[in-house]
């Protein structure tokens, strides 16, 4: 008898009750669709296939596939709040992806395409690093990574992203942020890498004439140069170990809008510039062709190894399908034979 039961609880299922909830958000342009399961629901996103914003609130989906977002055929701003994203594979098609709190462990951006996405926002997530070939976005004016577990950051990553408008680190790890030779970013006004664990910055290397608001709160700093970025205005350095006589100089070489009051580390011994030394040139070139030779072997390695995991996914994708197929096959059997057993 409990055989049965359960078998009606199935049939009922794949006869018209779903788990998914799809409502119009009264205070966006966005609709809401809440619970959404992949595969489960798969079936469902043709209902969603002429909707231009799309919020996905609690979906469990293991892998957001290129055929997930060409089944939406008219959704070009994508969010997921909540539930469990773990890998999302970049649409061409999109010009808005937002991740928030989905636990998300990879985007994967494939090279050869002509994206058009302008923003992407990812925060609370697992991410170690920023995106392998996200220099392939090049109308990107907004890069938010937030409060994720990114340790290192390569500047050379974001090579050619020259649209960029605001780069947000905030709330990461961070400890180191390099780069192999002159990085540009002419039109980058906001940067914002507060609350991570930074000790130095290299900012000599580092073109961004443009730069109004630079946030630095709540990390390890004792000192860097500073006086290159012509634009500066708004600066914070609160809640770093600040090397006094560098932030004596720091007032005294230009009005900031500060938004805290400083303090400084007395037991901070040396005596700093705010400028760039003069001699940079052969020494950075010897370091920039080395840096360059290492991070050479290091892209060819992730490569394989992104094209590895693509091959992966792909592989779990088609065993899911195959999975889902035998599933409902069973269940309409299923449903079949109590019609024999019982009929109406």
């Amino acid at each position: 008898m409990n055989t049965v039961l359960i078998l009606l609880v199935l049939a009922e299922t794949f006869n018209g009750i779903t788990s998914w909830v799809l409502e119009t958000d009264p205070e966006s342009d966005y609709s809401n669709v809440k619970n959404f399961q992949w595969t489960t629901d798969s079936s469902a996103l043709q209902k969603f296939s002429h909707l231009e914003q799309l919020h996905f609130i609690n979906a469990t989906i293991d892998t957001v596939t290129q055929n997930f977002k060409n089944q939406l055929k008219n959704c070009v701003w994508l969010k997921f709040t909540g539930g469990k994203v773990k890998t999302v594979y970049m649409n061409s098609k999109l010009s808005m992806l937002n991740l928030q709190d989905t636990s998300t462990e990879k985007v994967i951006i494939e090279p050869g395409q002509e994206y058009i996405l302008g923003t992407l926002v990812i925060s609370r997530s697992r991410l170690t690093r920023i995106p392998h070939n996200i220099n392939q976005l090049k109308q990107m004016n907004r890069l938010d990574i937030m409060d994720s577990w990114i340790e290192t950051v390569l500047l050379n990553d974001l090579d050619g992203l020259d649209n960029l408008y605001e780069i947000n680190l905030s709330g990461n790890r961070i400890r180191r942020i390099d780069s192999n030779g002159l990085i540009s970013f002419p039109k980058l006004f906001r940067l914002k890498l507060q609350n991570n664990q930074l000790q130095q910055l290299d900012t000599c290397r580092w073109s961004m004439p443009e730069l109004f608001e630079f946030l630095l709160n709540n990390n390890r700093l004792t000192h860097f140069a500073i006086g290159h970025f012509s634009s500066l205005n708004h600066l914070t350095l609160a809640s770093n170990p600040l090397n006094c006589a560098w932030l004596k100089s720091l007032v005294s070489y230009r009005s900031f809008f500060y938004h805290d009051i400083y303090t400084c580390d007395e037991s901070s011994q040396g005596d700093f510039g705010l400028h760039c030394p003069s001699n940079l040139g052969e020494s950075n070139d010897k370091n920039a062709n080395r840096d360059a030779d290492l991070t050479g072997r290091f892209q060819k390695i992730d490569t394989a190894l992104q094209k590895l995991e693509a091959k992966l996914s792909e592989q779990r994708n088609m065993v899911n399908d195959i999975i889902e197929s035998i599933y409902r096959t069973d269940v309409e059997r299923a449903f079949e034979s109590r019609r024999i057993i019982f009929p109406s």
